[in-house]
């Protein structure tokens, strides 16, 4: 039964988890154990943050990392896009499932409703890695740095979704958050949907702090589209611009209150409003992924 453990160490410092994951059900001999040592929910759980692979032994850890092949040798997957400082590499779940699977039970303990921990065959992964990562305040210890650059996010995608889900499930590590990653990988799935010749939506139900941040991402770029244009728009014209799938256009502009009551009127007024404070993400276009 998966039980919270009291903390987590990772890149060198000591983290609460929020959620449950089902580290303990993992047996002894695991490949995703770094020692055979069974561990209980009063232990601190220590994870490499380079291969997401875990123990309960700290010394264990030192010596794993030290020869970590992710940490040394970098990620086997291709570069989907790049700039001065991250890129985003996708990785095929059925190609390596160990990593993946390891990533999703980190994962776990900071969302409510994930549920892939051990069925990752099915989908795609794309990492955002950091390529000159900070020290992390509040650091206990020094980890190896790796000039491979480290993950410190990532979302998932289902190979073949019926319901032309772009994206399953998205995370920026806690400690990474509030600095407009989220918003990058949001802006990374619309322009590989563009890219496909697809419109796209996230996979339902949203959490309260998914639809937090899809409400931010869409207004803003709905916004955006609207006030750009000199001659009236339509629902299907804003969607095919941006890739987000007509009903979420609709039911955005809706909460936006940029609408008449018969739909048929854009306040642009009002859509410029969701224009203001900082844009802290660099919005990616479909030319821009590999």
């Amino acid at each position: 039964m998966p039980v919270i453990p009291s903390q987590v160490f990772f890149a060198g410092i000591l983290i609460t988890p929020w959620y449950e994951s089902p580290y303990w059900a993992k047996k002894p001999g695991s490949e995703s154990l770094i020692s055979p040592l069974v561990p209980s929910p009063a232990d601190i759980l220590c994870v490499c943050h380079f291969c997401f692979k875990h123990t309960v032994d700290p010394k264990s850890l030192a010596i794993h990392i030290k020869q970590c092949p992710a940490r040394l040798n970098g990620l086997e997957g291709a570069v989907r896009w790049t700039n001065e400082r991250y890129r985003i590499v996708e990785i095929d779940g059925n190609e390596h499932s160990l990593f993946c699977e390891c990533l999703c039970l980190f994962a776990k303990l900071f969302l409510e409703n994930k549920a892939i921990c051990c069925s990752v065959k099915t989908f795609d992964f794309f990492l955002l890695v950091d390529t000159t990562p900070d020290h992390l305040p509040g650091s206990i210890a020094h980890i190896p740095d790796s000039r491979h650059g480290q993950v410190i996010g990532y979302f998932s995608k289902e190979k073949l979704s019926w319901d032309d889900y772009n994206l399953a499930c998205v995370l920026v590590f806690p400690f990474y958050q509030q600095k407009g990653l989220g918003q990058l990988l949001i802006s990374f799935s619309y322009a590989l949907s563009l890219k496909e010749g697809k419109l796209g939506s996230p996979e339902k139900p949203l959490s309260d702090l998914g639809r937090h941040s899809y409400f931010k991402y869409m207004s803003r770029v709905i916004a955006d589209f609207i006030c750009s244009q000199s001659a009236s728009v339509s629902i299907n014209d804003i969607a095919s611009a941006t890739g987000i799938c007509q009903a979420d256009v609709l039911s955005t502009l809706t909460d936006m209150n940029v609408l008449d009551t018969d739909a048929r009127y854009l306040d642009k007024k009002t859509a410029s409003y969701f224009l203001s404070g900082p844009h802290d993400y660099p919005a990616i276009r479909p030319a821009q992924i590999s």
